[in-house]
């Protein structure tokens, strides 16, 4: 049997739920190596934490019409842009701070407001 449209945006959003839950511990636990200075063990974390980021914000996209608050597309975009300016400066400090303050935030603030269990 084929799934409509609708349905297939519900199982989108509630993936998006999962996916959003172990993204923020993937995040907590690059913090985590951050703080430990363990910088390189950080720093191979992240290609999968962008990739989760930008499969978050096509699925948050995909499925605004379910969402009670939506993610900010273009204020990640931004934060995404500030992250590759860390990176060039070698700014770890800077790097753990933005997915501590900025994403790892937003993410449980977007995950608070559509999904209260």
């Amino acid at each position: 049997m084929e799934q409509t449209r609708e349905e297939l945006l519900k199982e989108t959003f509630e993936s998006a739920k999962e996916y959003s839950k172990t993204l923020h511990n993937g995040i907590g636990t690059f913090i985590e190596k951050f703080a430990a200075s363990k910088y390189e063990e950080g720093i191979n974390l992240l290609p999968a934490i962008i990739d989760g980021l930008e499969w978050l914000l096509k699925a948050s996209v995909l499925t605004e019409s379910l969402q009670k608050e939506k993610l900010e597309i273009e204020s990640m975009n931004k934060i995404l842009n500030e992250i590759n300016e860390a990176l060039e400066h070698t700014d770890y400090i800077l790097l753990s701070d933005i997915m501590q303050y900025e994403i790892a935030e937003k993410i449980e603030m977007w995950r608070a407001a559509n999904f209260s269990n």
